[in-house]
């Protein structure tokens, strides 16, 4: 890897200070300031989830967050394979050049464990780097998981150099839980979950003693988990007990520094929104004295709580989005899938039987034929109706579909001889064409599906609120809500447009007046109740 000039320094308590200061926003009830490690933080934080270094959307929502108000950026070396992480870096060199603001002001969070995309190509194939990290989990053929200290080392100095950061503020394993999620798939019936259980604290005590050596070489300030089984039930498989994990600290910082009380062990990262809000008040950990919410063991133990999922609830097997679409307010009775369907059908058909007549349709593209990458209203037919949102669009859609296309549209020009050319074109742009007002008719029925699901949760949310806060859209409702729900955390929102970090500021405005948290509970409680009936 060639590795960028680092910029040095590193979140300060007084440089975060010194930024709610320069912008005259520092507000006693808007910013607490945890007594591990210190730091001023902004009651919600930049998530860089599906965020493009190439996507000038996301460049310009992630300046304007952290010039107005904004001062925590949570990335992770596998989204985007890296490039999240790159376009934190570049936008952060630019701030430093052209604005007031330095290092010391900003709080950058990153995490490692995943095995992805560029990252599993290059360890999948090379049997040294697969004999030095043996501890790899293989929980499918898309994503791998390890924690070893090597790889924990390793992945630390990939994440300074893709961000261009002498130091990194805090460190997160992602996801410890994917350990065991491997083991169960990979050993079937003969999985035994007690000897996971141990076994997963002994491969994170492994990684955060590489983190707390990275604290020694100033790689790193703090380190923590995010994981998304904190929450849940502990007979759950993977259940992460955050008692464990912090003895788990404990004995690594005895290994590094002789002392456990010395560990570095100060962030935790986990699901909070108005359906899954056990953080608050759920009694999930016990510590041998009484057993505790999350909020009340990191209160309790000086760790600062960073929250995800803001706006994605899981509930059971479907995802509920907790914030109204853009829509274009089309009526349903202009949507017709059906109709466009088959349009799409009767053009794929017409490239098919073009294929074979010029006898192009065994056409190898990769391991495929081109034939099967053109021939997909078979896959369109048995996904589409699966689609509950945006999200789950847009990997499908774009991710995979488009990627088909644009491969066999490669190969199908470079394969048409001069007098095929003209036709060959032509009939590839109707496919093309037929397959856009598809996507567009798909796309715009799920909205009207998701505006259908979520009208139910305004109401909901606007029995609870106090009616002052009635014309905020839902995503400020839902923001405003977790925002009350405790001070010191830092509620992480994927604000890939301006317009989202617009809104998330706005409720920090409204600090002082936040409602009570006793609402939430009963709030959960009635939205459960309405999708369970």
């Amino acid at each position: 890897m060639k590795h960028k000039v680092l910029l040095r320094g590193a979140a300060t308590v007084t440089g975060t200070r010194n930024y709610f200061d320069t912008l005259k926003i520092f507000n006693d009830k808007m910013l607490k300031n945890p007594s591990h490690p210190g730091w001023y933080f902004s009651g919600f934080g930049f998530g860089t989830y599906r965020t493009h270094i190439d996507n000038k959307d996301h460049a310009n929502a992630l300046k304007y967050a952290l010039t107005k108000g904004i001062n925590v950026i949570d990335t992770a070396s596998n989204y985007m394979d890296g490039l999240s992480e790159e376009l934190a870096g570049n936008i952060l060199k630019k701030i430093f050049i052209r604005e007031e603001f330095e290092r010391e002001n900003y709080i950058v969070i990153t995490k490692g464990g995943y095995i992805q995309g560029t990252l599993l190509a290059e360890i999948s194939i090379n049997n040294d780097l697969i004999n030095k990290y043996p501890g790899i989990t293989r929980y499918n053929e898309q994503l791998w998981h390890c924690m070893d200290k090597e790889f924990i080392e390793d992945q630390i100095e990939a994440s300074r150099n893709r961000l261009g950061l002498s130091v990194i503020d805090v460190y997160l394993l992602h996801n410890p839980e994917y350990f065991v999620f491997g083991r169960q798939k990979s050993e079937g019936e003969s999985f035994d979950p007690e000897m996971a259980d141990f076994l997963l604290y002994q491969e994170m005590k492994k990684g955060f003693i590489a983190l707390e050596e990275a604290v020694q070489k100033k790689h790193i300030q703090f380190y923590g988990i995010s994981s998304n089984t904190i929450t849940v039930l502990q007979d759950v498989h993977g259940y992460v007990d955050l008692n464990r994990v912090l003895i788990a600290a404990n004995e690594a910082a005895e290994a590094v520094w002789g002392k456990a009380e010395n560990h570095h062990f100060a962030f935790v990262q986990f699901p909070f929104n108005l359906v899954e809000s056990q953080a608050a008040y759920g009694e999930l950990i016990d510590d041998g004295k009484e057993q505790s919410s999350i909020f009340q063991f990191c209160e309790q133990n000086n760790i600062v709580m960073l929250t995800n999922r803001t706006f994605n609830a899981t509930l059971g097997d479907s995802l509920l989005r907790l914030a109204k679409p853009i829509s274009k307010n089309i009526s349903e009775e202009y949507i017709n899938t059906e109709k466009s369907f088959e349009q799409f059908i009767e053009a794929e058909n017409l490239l098919l039987h073009f294929l074979l007549q010029h006898n192009l349709e065994n056409l190898p593209v990769g391991s495929q034929k081109l034939k099967d990458l053109l021939g997909l209203s078979p896959i369109l037919r048995q996904y589409i109706g699966n689609l509950e949102n945006l999200d789950q669009y847009n990997q499908f859609i774009f991710g995979f579909v488009l990627h088909k296309l644009n491969m066999a549209k490669s190969i199908f020009i470079k394969a048409l001889s001069p007098a095929q050319y003209k036709e060959g074109v032509a009939i590839f742009e109707k496919y093309g064409k037929a397959f856009s007002f598809l996507a567009e008719d798909i796309k715009n029925s799920i909205l009207q599906k998701m505006i259908k699901k979520i009208e139910p949760i305004e109401e909901i949310v606007n029995k609870h609120l106090p009616e002052k806060y009635s014309k905020l859209s839902l995503a400020q409702k839902t923001l405003l809500t977790l925002r009350s729900a405790h001070f010191s955390l830092i509620a992480l929102n994927g604000m890939r447009q301006t317009s989202y970090v617009k809104e998330a500021l706005s409720i920090m405005g409204l600090s002082e007046n936040l409602p009570n948290i006793d609402f939430l509970p009963e709030l959960t409680k009635d939205i459960l109740k309405h999708y369970h009936r």
